[in-house]
């Protein structure tokens, strides 16, 4: 779903505080943040000079909404391919602020998991990579038919280790999909 095709309506904008929702017009952001629950109508068509920036991680993180009522995904940052010049959709407050501010964020409002996540992935394959080399070694230090089998079971180890780690992650970031996905559906019951 393109930007253009984002039915209009009130969303949490990106950067705006939490608990509060601006007036999407299906293009941009129009007037001023205000708490969650107000009017349906429209603000009296006071357009934000500038439209928002698109995270360029949210659509592949998080499921586009199909229905009017939900929140659209993100599309691409302009110039991109996605929804024309300019054009942003709305999305979750999490991806709003810098890395540092969400790491050092002692209310615990936004998550750095989600951001960090491939690089915990990389991390974990290389050091079960050097645990692997450091038990063949050990084991050819040892005598040579210990070496021969850490070259044998090593490489399943190693495996093993990394399905573990790739699961393990996944559910972390179910869990994390979990919360936006519970945190949206509790934004449109109260509309």
């Amino acid at each position: 779903m393109s930007s253009s095709e984002v039915p209009p309506g009130w969303r949490h904008a990106q950067g705006d505080p939490p608990g509060t929702e601006r007036y999407w017009d299906g293009s941009r952001w129009q007037g001023d943040p205000r708490p969650v629950g107000g009017s349906q109508d429209p603000p009296g068509g006071e357009a934000s000079s500038t439209p928002r920036a698109a995270d360029p991680f949210a659509a592949s993180a998080r499921p586009a909404a199909s229905s009017g009522g939900q929140r659209p995904a993100a599309q691409p940052a302009a110039g991109s391919g996605g929804g024309g010049p300019g054009i942003q959709a709305p999305f979750t407050s999490n991806d709003a602020k810098g890395f540092l501010s969400r790491l050092f964020d002692l209310s615990f409002q936004s998550f750095i998991t989600t951001s960090i996540i491939k690089v915990l992935y990389v991390l974990f394959i290389i050091f079960a990579g050097l645990g692997a080399l450091s038990f063949i070694a050990f084991g050819f230090a040892a005598n040579a038919g210990v070496g021969v089998l850490m070259l044998i079971i090593s490489p399943l180890v190693f495996l093993l280790y990394v399905i573990m780690a790739r699961v393990y992650l996944e559910i972390v970031i179910v869990l994390f999909r979990i919360h936006d996905q519970t945190a949206e559906t509790a934004r449109n019951t109260r509309k």
